[in-house]
């Protein structure tokens, strides 16, 4: 999933091509993302050798591939996101996602389960504002 993030609105755009976007509005909302990804036929036995995917290991003298052939792997991204829209904590955001990433023994990811809370709150350097 690719995300690309903007000043005033969020697009989210999974492989299938499907979009969600929240661009901010004086009406309070909560909206709520899912992206997901699957792969399949991953073979990583022909990746080049010295790359990432198959370094060289000195101790067996010899190449090791970090991914076997006929891997299969899936996804899953849900998040739930509001923006004050006014009061002392005006456009503070707040972002809570879960992912979920699951893989057969022949791709090299481990099966993970991930909640991140993000906390953002637009400041005012000052002077310091030029610099960016």
């Amino acid at each position: 999933m690719t995300i690309v993030r903007h000043p005033r609105q969020t697009r989210a755009t999974n492989r299938n091509g499907l979009k969600a976007s929240s661009p901010r509005s004086n009406q309070d909302s909560l909206p709520a993302r899912l992206g997901w990804v699957t792969g399949s036929g991953i073979d990583g036995t022909q990746a080049p050798k010295g790359g990432a995917y198959n370094p060289f290991d000195p101790i067996t003298d010899d190449y090791q591939p970090q991914q076997g052939a006929g891997g299969r792997h899936w996804e899953r991204d849900i998040e739930l996101h509001y923006i004050v829209q006014s009061g002392p904590a005006k456009d503070l955001s707040l972002q809570l996602s879960h992912v979920t990433h699951r893989a057969s023994s022949a791709q090299a990811g481990d099966d993970t389960d991930r909640i991140y809370v993000v906390i953002e709150y637009p400041t005012n350097w000052g002077r310091f504002e030029r610099l960016r």
